[in-house]
């Protein structure tokens, strides 16, 4: 509305006065800078708002990549350790079978020996 009225000095109605007609202009002047304040003050605080929304979410990002680090650590950690518990149960097998054998061995030899080998 205000771009669109008339500003110039020419006297369109010439019942006002020069005067009327520059207080009308200083009138309108006046509701430009008051709505062009008002403009650019729901400008910055909308700029404020998203900057702290970005701000917000750049913390979020950190925590989320926080989380995922550790996790990868931690599952790192567990591959490691199911890595350590199959070598371990490789060689508890491993131990297995040779304690097995050993006695198979013991109990041949024992039944050579009469089965029970308790002879003088």
């Amino acid at each position: 509305k205000i771009f669109s009225q008339d500003f110039s000095m020419t006297n369109s109605n010439p019942e006002r006065t020069v005067e009327e007609q520059i207080s009308a202009m200083e009138t309108r002047l006046e509701r430009l800078e008051t709505d062009s304040r008002e403009t650019a003050s729901l400008f910055i605080d909308g700029l404020r708002a998203l900057s702290e929304q970005t701000t917000n979410l750049a913390n979020g990002i950190d925590r989320l990549t926080q989380r995922v680090d550790a996790l990868t650590t931690n599952q790192q950690s567990l591959q490691a350790t199911v890595s350590q518990l199959a070598t371990f149960m490789v060689q508890i097998a491993r131990t297995s079978t040779d304690n097995q054998t050993e006695i198979r061995r013991i109990w041949e030899y024992l039944l050579r020996q009469s089965g029970n080998g308790n002879q003088p």
